[in-house]
């Protein structure tokens, strides 16, 4: 197997769309992983998004559930507790986590005339410090503001089908 070919960081959300069926983003979030993979690219997150994955995915997941039989069964919450997990093992098995330290506070608190929003400004940080080819976000403020190659989604999944 080749090196990497691209450095890609995917947000968040982008994560989420990946793990829960059904998102408005899911399937071109479901193209993009298998692409990137097919295309060797590392994919990358931030490990201090891990509890907000675990806990979103948990929440969509019993959304569902409650949407799908109007009800909470504790076995169902169990299931979707389990979910989760299984999602952030996978997330471990398909990515590599980039760290923080006090150098990416350092960083955000730069970035804070760029913006105010704090969890931006970390994202950036970590995109900083991983040397990414590219961080890709649906959040419109941060593709404008970002101070690194940033793409939606969608461009990004264009980006490797094209083989760039």
């Amino acid at each position: 197997m080749s090196a990497p070919q691209l450095k890609i960081l995917l947000d968040s959300h982008v994560w989420i769309d990946f793990f829960v069926p059904g998102r408005s983003g899911s399937a071109t979030a479901t193209r993009l992983v298998r692409s990137a993979i097919e295309a060797n690219a590392e994919l990358l997150y931030s490990s201090r998004v891990l509890d907000d994955l675990f806990y979103e995915i948990r929440r969509d997941a019993a959304e569902w559930v409650r949407a799908s039989s109007g009800d909470m069964p504790k076995s169902a919450a169990r299931l979707c507790h389990d979910y989760a997990w299984g999602c952030i093992e996978d997330l471990n098995d398909i990515a590599t986590a980039i760290g923080s330290d006090d150098a990416d506070l350092q960083t955000a608190l730069k970035l804070r005339s760029l913006s105010e929003d704090l969890d931006d400004n970390l994202m950036l940080a970590a995109a900083q410090r991983a040397g990414v080819d590219y961080l890709v976000t649906a959040d419109r403020v941060l593709l404008n503001k970002a101070t690194v190659a940033a793409l939606a989604p969608q461009d990004m999944l264009t980006v490797l089908q094209m083989g760039l």
